[in-house]
């Protein structure tokens, strides 16, 4: 999307992160000014679990009153935090419905009272003419039922010992190393079994009924732009997984991902 801003003559901006793919909040404030009309961030990063500092974005902008939006990409976060977009100064947030247990293919965006967008996608009256196209109503009535039962924040002190636990034990383990930092979301573990290709350990865990991925659906078949912003060397980004936890993950489905993990270093051969 801002490959497509800076084509159509807007000036844009990409901040840099540190090693755990947290944005730099000293770059924001420096690239911030009374021109920047939009600041997107992500709350939660769908690969490490970097938490982003959209409360210190919203300062920012407000100390250099600059006219910009506050865009938080909220996928990863929805119904894990507590958001309360309007009291943190967010403008726009979105949201999808198969974080958080819904179907696939419905999703969200709030728009702050007061806020006027031009519609992307025009040629019909659906969404209040601001995207044009037949809703698709069974998913967006199955996302409804999955918010209706939403409690954000009671399961993250549970899911958080969780994947102490289960951090403890992977730091064990010889050629594992964790990408994540140790204040990332709780639900995502990033770690790499150095000399062991992704795809060969992909294969091996869901061959033995552990799923996880190498990466996000966005940048599926390419090199992660997230982890080489982070700085990872090749080795660490060719064997990357990624662990997403949720809700209704248990203790012994976490033991049982580490056991099968222990065998696939085994038996997976070292690729140097």
């Amino acid at each position: 999307a801002y490959k497509r801003l800076s084509e159509q003559g807007f000036e844009v901006a990409v901040l840099p992160v540190d090693r755990f793919g947290v944005v730099s909040a000293q770059a924001l404030e420096s690239a911030v000014d009374e021109r920047t009309v939009l600041v997107s961030l992500m709350a939660v990063n769908n690969e490490l679990g970097a938490m982003e500092p959209i409360d210190a974005a919203a300062k920012i902008i407000k100390q250099k009153n600059a006219p910009a939006l506050l865009h938080a990409d909220a996928v990863q976060a929805f119904g894990k935090y507590p958001l309360f977009p309007e009291r943190r100064g967010i403008d726009l947030l979105t949201v999808s419905a198969h974080k958080i247990h819904g179907p696939k293919g419905a999703g969200a965006l709030y728009v702050r009272s007061g806020v006027h967008l031009v519609p992307q996608t025009v040629g019909g009256e659906q969404e209040r003419r601001l995207r044009a196209g037949t809703e698709p109503t069974i998913a967006i009535a199955g996302f409804g039922g999955a918010a209706s039962v939403l409690e954000p924040g009671k399961h993250l002190p549970r899911v958080t010992a969780l994947r102490d636990a289960f951090v403890r034990e992977l730091q064990t383990l010889d050629d594992v190393v964790l990408n994540s930092g140790s204040d990332a979301s709780p639900y995502i573990i990033h770690l790499s079994a150095l000399h062991r290709p992704s795809e060969v350990l992909l294969n091996f865990l869901s061959e033995n009924g552990v799923y996880v991925s190498a990466g996000s659906a966005c940048a599926k078949g390419h090199r992660s732009p997230v982890l080489a912003a982070a700085g990872l060397d090749s080795e660490r980004i060719n064997s990357a997984l990624r662990i997403s936890l949720s809700d209704k993950t248990t203790e012994d489905e976490l033991q049982y991902c580490l056991d099968v993990l222990r065998q696939a270093l085994r038996v997976i051969r070292k690729k140097r």
